[in-house]
């Protein structure tokens, strides 16, 4: 028995993510854990569909046990995503490999730039950078190679994130090894190519009505879910549907209350006041506040903090409990093997074994499912959080 763990969101779960599981496999791995966003995602978006369905989805795609990320890490930066994810699967206390998606897919080279990174040249390198007025992504890239490491890595959006997975297995006590599998196919953000379309591409086509283009592109099972969604009322999910929330929340806060927000820094609460007290639409007001060093990505996230309520205690807490979603009889082994070192949750009463940060991070998930609800397109009940048990197969 060999554990692989990976980290994924699966929004949604297609033929790219069908071929990674397939290399696992091929590689030796006989079960494999998935660590999965719930209802948002790192675009801080919310996910095209819910993520018991999602769950689905990857348990017929190959994933014998799928646990949940909280959205405290899912929507959060490459760092704390990465960190939250190989912490969870390292909490397991089963898992051998850690494998990741990789445009140049060689672990060796990945490991070498990691170690740079690690290293003081580059943290100086770094700082110098953005005391220049570099955006963070510039600024690590170049570090990274007047560090004497392989900054062109940081270019290309997978590996840049296998380096935050590999930072985070190095900080552990009993590092997994590495496995990185090659990226085939469609780039990040791009058009299909040779059979395999990206996910955003595919959330684009479902989003503006175009779904049967994006049918091919999705296993068998993941149209078959995604079409039981759709006419159900429930996909796609459309974080446009919150505007009002996300403005009300906003304009409820003073710059004082911003401030407080995870990733708010030198001064950006008075930038981000201004751009709300004038705007009258989220695109306003990230048109407004963004600058080469405040990014879109990262407004969008504050913005998505301040509607969720996710303070900076929550944002950098660790992981606080194992939430199982979905699990076949494979994963029913992983789980006899397992020796976890934090709660393991796979029913509403589980909830009672947690410490109180670890009920803060359940409440967070809670108050984010119910609001999720709310984005897709016939609006679902409250509390679906602990009311939804784990899927079996």
């Amino acid at each position: 028995m060999i554990v692989g763990g990976l980290v994924a969101e699966y929004d949604p779960f297609h033929l790219g993510h069908a071929g990674m599981l397939a290399a696992m496999r091929k590689a030796g791995i006989t079960h494999i854990v998935a660590v999965m966003s719930g209802s948002f995602t790192q675009r801080a978006d919310a996910a095209l569909c819910d993520k018991w369905t999602r769950a689905e989805m990857a348990l017929a795609g190959g994933v014998d046990l799928v646990l949940e990320l909280p959205v405290a890490f899912a929507a959060a930066p490459a760092p704390r995503f990465a960190a939250g994810g190989v912490g969870t699967l390292a909490a397991l206390g089963c898992v051998e490999r850690l494998c990741f998606g990789s445009e140049c897919g060689d672990a060796a080279r990945l490991e070498a730039a990691a170690a740079v990174m690690r290293g003081e040249a580059f943290a100086a390198a770094l700082r110098r950078g953005l005391e220049s007025g570099a955006s963070f992504a510039a600024a690590q890239q170049a570090a990274l190679t007047a560090a004497g490491g392989e900054g062109e890595l940081l270019s290309h959006p997978n590996d840049t994130l296998a380096l935050a997975y590999l930072a985070a297995d190095a900080a552990l006590d009993a590092p997994m090894a590495p496995l990185a599998v090659r990226r085939s196919g469609a780039s990040h953000d791009g058009e299909p190519a040779d059979g395999i379309a990206s996910a955003s591409w595919i959330r684009a086509r479902v989003r503006t009505g175009e779904e049967e283009a994006a049918l091919p592109f999705l296993p068998e099972e993941s149209r078959r879910l995604l079409k039981r969604e759709t006419e159900a009322g429930r996909c796609p999910a459309d974080l446009g549907r919150l505007e009002t929330a996300v403005l009300a929340a906003l304009r409820g806060m003073d710059a004082m209350d911003m401030a407080a927000l995870p990733d708010v820094s030198e001064g950006l609460e008075h930038r981000l006041w201004r751009a709300v007290r004038q705007a009258t639409s989220v695109e306003e007001i990230l048109a407004a506040a963004k600058t080469k060093r405040y990014t879109r990505a990262r407004l969008r996230r504050i913005l998505l903090y301040a509607l969720l309520g996710i303070d900076r205690g929550l944002w950098t807490s660790p992981p606080r409990y194992l939430r199982v979603l979905a699990m076949n009889g494979r994963g029913r082994e992983i789980l006899a093997a397992a020796a976890p070192t934090l709660p393991l949750l796979t029913r509403a009463s589980d909830a009672g074994t947690l410490d109180g940060a670890g009920r803060t991070m359940l409440a967070a998930e809670c108050r984010a499912d119910d609001l999720y609800a709310l984005t897709q397109p016939a609006v679902q009940p409250c509390g679906q959080t602990l009311t939804r048990g784990v899927i079996v197969k």
